[in-house]
């Protein structure tokens, strides 16, 4: 990469990082610059994931310190994303170049339609039953969020 390309994307990186701070979608907007600018489709990612590790820090401290917090789902939530995760960025790094951009290329156009469909919806109340569904939920997120995570925050806040 050149030093302008560089000196671009690194403005535009802070950008998205503020907003997506905000909303918590900045990844859909970041590793489709990244791939513009010449990375390949797994340094993107790669990077991407990196960036999003410390922002999960930080998010996780502020509401730990505001005690939103629900203790009893930390631990198996916690495990559940760490293991399926890793499985997603073992996924992403053995397809072929081809599929991984094509991955980022499609989730980006369904989670838009997704978010779309979801605005103004009344979320369902608690119920324990969907628990369940709720940990199924985060297993395959988790493996979504590791190989790409593109609108993973958008996607688990609604589960």
């Amino acid at each position: 990469m050149t030093a302008s390309q560089i000196a671009l994307l690194s403005a535009l990186m802070l950008v998205t990082g503020a907003l997506g701070a905000i909303t918590g979608g900045n990844s859909l907007i970041n590793v489709p610059l990244m791939i513009t600018v010449g990375m390949s489709p797994r340094q993107a990612v790669a990077t991407n994931m990196f960036a999003v590790t410390f922002m999960t820090i930080s998010a996780t401290a502020r509401f730990a310190r505001a005690g939103m917090l629900k203790k009893r789902l930390l631990l198996p939530l916690g495990a559940i994303t760490f293991v399926t995760s890793a499985l997603g960025a073992l996924i992403a790094v053995k397809l072929p170049e081809t599929v991984v951009k094509m991955v980022v290329g499609v989730s980006m156009a369904a989670l838009v339609v997704f978010i779309a469909l979801q605005r103004g919806a009344t979320p369902p109340p608690p119920m324990r039953g969907r628990r369940l569904g709720g940990y199924l939920g985060a297993t395959l997120l988790g493996v979504y969020g590791g190989f790409f995570s593109g609108g993973y925050t958008t996607l688990m806040t609604v589960l």
